[in-house]
């Protein structure tokens, strides 16, 4: 019988290294709702049409993290007032944040596409997912399911993308 093996395997954190779960998901939306800005920004310098989508996706995903934010600020207030000892490591968020960061400022560089194939599972495994399966079938399913809708379907022009340059589909 085979052994069960979780897909998430957390790592252990000790007290120096650790913060109270809502305080981290309250950091993560604020990074979260300062990269749709940022995001929001670089899709006003499209012109015409194309740029209708992704404005509107910057906002949708603003609004979200705006609501995560204020439901972690909620948490926060009642796990504070029941001094719970739920907790969670500095280097994740380190991970997470410093890699989100990075995802934003090489879109431009590298494209869309290609900076989310490797974007995706490089996160989820160093945050500790470990199916090798859905980590990489996922991005490849999510970034084919966004090239066939914008570009066949909507047939809306994208931009460069060197990783569709290289396999010849541009």
């Amino acid at each position: 019988m085979p052994r069960y093996r979780p897909a998430f395997t957390p790592p252990s954190g000790n007290l120096e290294t650790t913060m109270p779960r809502p305080l981290i998901e309250l950091i993560c939306a604020l990074l979260v709702s300062g990269l749709c800005i940022a995001g929001f920004v670089e899709a006003t310098k499209y012109m015409g049409p194309s740029g209708y989508l992704p404005k509107a996706v910057m906002l949708l995903a603003l609004l979200l993290s705006l609501i995560w934010a204020l439901q972690s600020v909620l948490w926060l207030r009642k796990s504070e007032s029941e001094s719970t000892a739920d907790s969670a490591s500095l280097s994740r968020i380190a991970v997470f944040t410093g890699a989100s960061l990075a995802y934003v400022v090489t879109i431009p560089f590298i494209g869309y596409f290609t900076t989310t194939l490797v974007f995706i599972p490089a996160v989820s495994s160093a945050l500790g997912y470990r199916k090798l399966r859905i980590l990489l079938g996922a991005p490849i399913i999510f970034v084919l399911a966004l090239y066939i809708l914008f570009s066949l379907i909507l047939q809306v022009q994208l931009p460069d993308e060197p990783l569709l340059q290289l396999i010849g589909i541009r």
